[in-house]
């Protein structure tokens, strides 16, 4: 646990290869840099901050705030997320009763890729995207894609499946980070050989080596939502 952008309590779930810690827990991932659940206590507004070379993805996982990127300020609830350029300056504000949780993704966004990401803010309902399938039992909706800037991710999703659904069983192959956050409900994991419990706040990374197949099973009455992101391979 840390405390980053000088008020948000944060705790890293996954992080990208570190050659110099190679047992560091949690990095698996090869593209993305660091995905974590923070949380900004109530009354509480974080440190104006912005990076020079990292682009950021904030999600709001539970609570209602106040979002400043540059001039832009947006009112936030569940569901909104905001892709934040690299050298805007932003500040999270919580100003209700209740802790604001935010899923926050970083991506590497030097110099050469200025080209590609913006030079405003994007910020997104999920509950206002249109609604597509996959997978079987997919019900998808897009947050963010490479056409609104992304640099090293190709897809930010918000992704349910029903009660007593399956998705398709599929692998990955080599080159891909593709993530499942569980956002709400619990459900039966198939990876490879293995059945799991994925539990609200459980995070898992597909072994990209073209041979493990994954696939989310919902055991239950109630839809299952995940957060979803990912670098894909050739």
């Amino acid at each position: 646990m840390e405390i980053t952008h000088g008020a948000l309590i944060d705790r890293a779930v996954l992080t990208r290869v570190d050659p110099q810690d190679p047992l560091k827990p949690g990095a698996v991932m090869a593209y993305v840099k660091r995905f974590s659940r923070a949380v900004l206590e109530a009354g509480v507004a974080t440190t104006p901050t912005s990076h020079s070379d990292e682009q950021e993805i904030f999600y709001v996982a539970d609570g209602r705030g106040r979002v400043r990127v540059g001039d832009q300020m947006q009112e936030v609830r569940e569901g909104f997320g905001v892709l934040i350029p690299p050298g805007l300056e932003h500040t999270l504000f919580n100003d209700g009763d209740e802790p604001l949780e935010v899923l926050t993704l970083t991506e590497d966004a030097p110099a050469s890729a200025r080209g590609q990401t913006r030079t405003t803010a994007l910020m997104r309902d999920y509950h206002d995207q249109p609604v597509g399938m996959g997978h079987w039992s997919h019900v998808v909706r897009a947050l963010f894609g490479r056409e609104d800037g992304l640099v090293a991710l190709h897809s930010v999703l918000v992704v349910s499946i029903d009660g007593m659904r399956i998705a398709e069983p599929h692998p990955h192959g080599p080159g891909t980070d593709e993530v499942w956050y569980a956002l709400k409900g619990d459900s039966l994991l198939f990876l490879g050989k293995e059945l799991r419990r994925q539990c609200e706040g459980v995070a898992f990374m597909i072994p990209p080596d073209g041979q493990t197949p994954h696939a989310s099973i919902n055991d239950g009455d109630k839809p299952m939502q995940w957060f979803y992101f990912a670098h894909y391979g050739p």
